[in-house]
């Protein structure tokens, strides 16, 4: 069994103690490596939040970080459906605080009321983990994972690259203090602003170039050492020391040992901190959640194909639901699973729950004794790490090889981006939600209403008539018009279906219409607009005489239509319901031969009178007769039972019967109904197999049958007969093939 199978089944504990020591000495080795994999996003997405104004708290948004990895990473590694992952803050949720962020310092410095803006932010963190933390819980409790993903995948696209310049530009505030905009562009060609951005971008640029041409889970760590390791190099031959480096806004703020970041001093914060202006920006923790389960269920997937295992979706969002709520409680900073980082761990060796738990320790180690070495990191990594993954994320979505099949999906995802970039990310969230349903509908009004259309000549009942009805009903074929729908109707599929009737209406090479049959087996729902349009096909029932035969509703679409067959006048006279397209086809059969002189239902035929049309002897046929049993069936009765042995055949004299196939106790299903001229049970007779389903006369019936016994006396005394019945027989098995592959000719087309 698989060690994740042990971790699932056994508990997370069991799996832990399964490893031996020195599967525990490599699983501590990918871990150290895993760690400095995790410290770049520990790092670098808080300094979107502690940025501009609240620069000098960078130091403690890093802790937050710190703590935000250790709780969601510990909750992963208790309950995850996954053994290799790993969580920190994230880079979604920490743009759109960014922005919250930036409006609040905005508002309280103009109220003038700076002193009120920490505490703001800290109210903020607990409002944005809370949230993500409900919501998650809520939906992977409730079994709802896949909610999420009914949002039109441009405008994840288009918000996907959206983001990816709002880090961009949260990266030139946390180098500058300003954030890339068109109005901020001269401050940022500045000399002195150049020297702090330049180098950031040019090796943001780098390390995306690289990744592109030479993709390593390693490149990214082993860049931002390196830039850290440069940094300090050129300052020393500068010959610059730290305090100098932090004045000039180099470096980032140490962790403070007895300031923000214990939980305790948090908490008085937030005593004093005014909710009534965090919970003004309702709307953009509304958006914040949007994206955030967007995003880990995006996460999750990939590290569910990269992983080559199944993750229980749901609960992945229950385990990071909860660690949420627990940063709640800490107030920390929102997160989730860790794309890059969870990848480095499974790419790195085996999935392992303790590669998590040593990636935990080392966080709270570095939380607990080295928050001063967080003062040793220079904003030109972060800013460069910010840089690389907006870009990254830009790149996704500009080239989404998804998109490329359409304009118009790659037309709203580029909305989508706009929007979210230089206008707000509600307005592009409601923008991208607004565009993908009016493409879904242009596209799904694209699809034909129609999804099969036939005449009587492809399209005929189960009902078995004799010939001379079949040649009667092939000549009036084209006065029948049968239309299966398909799919949900609205207005706009309504409208295509009009234009066809009208088309078939003014088609002058093509017979008066007389019945118009639209089965909607295949529809999943409807809307006002249908009833409209069904009053309209009336009007042109009206006005040119045919009537119209609704086929195949289903209990809820027959609800809907009810008030139609319930109250309609004058108007609806030609609306006819029936339960579904076989005898709506049957229905129609019936007033084409009646008005071609015909009464199906008086129809009376002998096994003389046929075998006569035929072209038999009549000397033959007089041998035959004395094998023949004629015999009367109330409506009602069971000529053939299912199951039973198959020792006779029946001509169809007069009346009609039905085959049925008893499907259960309660429920048995038409397959055929068979008039005057025809003939049952053959197939079974020549088999020698039990009766597949069971003939009932419809009305009263009046047989001629032939046993088995019968003909086998026949094939003795009289082989000439016995040659007329088996030539017979031959020639209604042919008649009923054709009518089989006709109908099964349409069902596939």
């Amino acid at each position: 069994m698989a060690q994740a199978d042990i971790a699932q089944r056994a508990g997370w504990v069991d799996s832990l103690k399964a490893f031996d020591r020195r599967e525990a000495a490599a699983a501590a080795g990918r871990a150290v490596i895993v760690t400095i994999a995790i410290l770049v996003p520990i790092v670098a997405y808080p300094s979107l939040i502690f940025s501009g104004p609240l620069q000098p708290y960078a130091g403690t948004g890093v802790g937050l970080g710190l703590i935000s990895a250790v709780i969601l990473t510990l909750c992963l590694v208790a309950r995850g459906s996954f053994a290799g992952s790993v969580a920190v803050a994230q880079s979604e949720p920490a743009v759109i605080l960014g922005v919250i962020a930036a409006v609040l310092a905005a508002d309280l410095t103009a109220a003038g009321r700076p002193e009120q803006l920490l505490p703001a932010i800290f109210a903020m963190v607990v409002t944005g983990s809370a949230t993500i933390g409900i919501a998650y819980t809520l939906l992977g409790t409730l079994r709802l994972g896949n909610v999420i993903r009914f949002i039109p995948y441009p405008v994840v696209v288009g918000f996907i690259g959206g983001m990816g310049w709002l880090l961009i530009s949260g990266a030139f505030r946390v180098m500058v203090g300003t954030p890339l905009e068109p109005g901020t562009l001269p401050q940022l060609a500045a000399g002195e602003a150049m020297t702090h951005w330049l180098p950031s971008v040019a090796l943001g640029l780098g390390l995306f170039a690289l990744q592109m041409k030479r993709p390593h889970n390693l490149n990214v760590p082993a860049f931002a050492i390196a830039s850290i390791a440069g940094f300090w190099v050129i300052a020393l031959i500068i010959g610059l020391d730290r305090e100098t480096l932090t004045a000039g806004n180099w470096l980032l703020d140490i962790i403070p040992e007895h300031g923000l970041w214990p939980p305790a001093s948090r908490f008085g914060a937030l005593l004093a901190a005014d909710w009534s202006v965090v919970l003004a920006q309702w709307p953009k923790f509304a958006t914040l959640v949007v994206v955030a389960l967007m995003a880990v269920l995006m996460q999750a997937s990939v590290i569910e194909i990269i992983g080559s295992t199944d993750i229980d979706l749901n609960r992945e969002l229950r385990v990071v639901g909860v660690g949420n709520l627990l940063s709640t409680a800490l107030v920390s900073l929102p997160g989730y699973h860790s794309l890059s980082v969870t990848t480095l761990a499974i790419r790195l060796g085996r999935p392992s729950r303790l590669v998590g738990l040593i990636v935990a320790l080392f966080c709270a180690l570095l939380l607990a004794v080295g928050g001063n070495t967080i003062g040793y990191l220079p904003r030109l990594t972060i800013g460069m790490l910010l840089i690389y993954v907006g870009l990254d994320q830009l790149h996704r979505a500009v080239f989404n090889i998804h998109l490329r099949r359409s304009w118009a999906e790659f037309g709203v995802a580029a909305l989508v981006f706009s929007s979210v970039a230089f206008v707000g990310l509600i307005e592009g969230l409601g923008v991208g939600i607004f565009a993908g349903i009016v493409l879904f509908v242009v596209q799904y009004s694209r699809v034909d209403v129609v999804r099969a259309s036939s005449t009587l000549a492809t399209r005929a009942s189960n009902v078995q008539r004799p010939t001379a009805f079949r040649d009667a009903l092939l000549s009036r074929a084209d006065e029948v018009f049968v239309l299966e729908l398909q799919g949900h109707l609205f207005f706009g599929r309504m409208n295509s279906l009009l234009t066809r009737l009208r088309q078939r209406l003014g088609d002058a090479g093509r017979p008066p219409l007389r019945s118009l049959v639209l089965d909607f087996r295949h529809v999943t729902g409807i809307d006002a607009s249908v009833s409209m349009s069904l009053a309209k096909l009336c009007q042109y029932a009206d006005r040119d005489g045919f009537e119209i035969i609704l086929s195949g509703l289903t209990a809820d679409l027959a609800k809907d239509l009810s008030r139609l067959e319930q109250g309609k006048g004058a108007e609806m006279a030609s609306l006819r319901f029936i339960v579904d397209l076989d005898h709506g086809l049957e229905h129609c059969e019936d007033r084409l031969l009646e008005r071609a002189g015909l009464k199906p239902h008086e129809f009376t035929q002998t096994l003389e009178e046929d075998l006569c049309r035929f072209g038999a002897n009549p000397k033959v046929i007089a041998a035959l007769m004395p094998y023949v049993e004629k015999r009367q069936w109330p409506a009602g009765s069971r000529l053939i039972a299912q199951g039973d042995p198959s020792d006779d055949l029946y001509c169809i004299e007069s009346g009609a019967v039905s085959v049925r196939l008893q499907i259960s106790e309660e429920r048995s299903l038409r397959i055929r109904t068979m008039g005057a001229g025809t003939v049952v049970g053959e197939l079974a007779f020549y088999l020698g197999q039990p009766r597949a389903a069971s003939v009932v006369a419809e009305m009263p019936t009046v047989t001629a049958g032939i046993s088995r016994h019968a003909l086998a006396a026949m094939q003795c005394e009289a082989p000439e007969a016995a040659a007329l019945v088996h030539q017979y027989l031959a020639r209604t098995l042919a008649e009923k093939l054709i009518d089989t592959t006709r109908m099964v000719a349409v069902e596939k087309s």
